[in-house]
């Protein structure tokens, strides 16, 4: 079991992504936030989602961070493309 944020395409890709927000480094950034362990899972979740639409097109895995400290009027964000493990 597992959840994905976003399923969506890119052009003929089926693209699966994981979020993630911080309004602090305190933990690390956004992206350091999004575990190996969290991407497995996330690839998990994708092959029950292929195998179950019947899905034989390519598909990549892209992780989003946002950064948006509370004092800060625009989020910074970081769009990784086809991250793998």
């Amino acid at each position: 079991n597992g959840e994905v944020d976003l399923v969506g395409r890119d052009k003929s890709t089926l693209v699966f992504v994981e979020v993630k927000t911080r309004t602090s480094n305190t933990f690390g950034n956004a992206v350091e936030a999004i575990s190996p362990l969290k991407l497995f899972r996330l690839s998990r979740v994708a092959e029950q989602y292929l195998q179950q639409y019947n899905w034989k097109g390519d598909f990549r895995i892209d992780v989003i961070g946002i950064e948006w400290p509370l004092a800060q009027k625009d989020p910074n964000i970081h769009h990784l493309k086809d991250v793998t493990f």
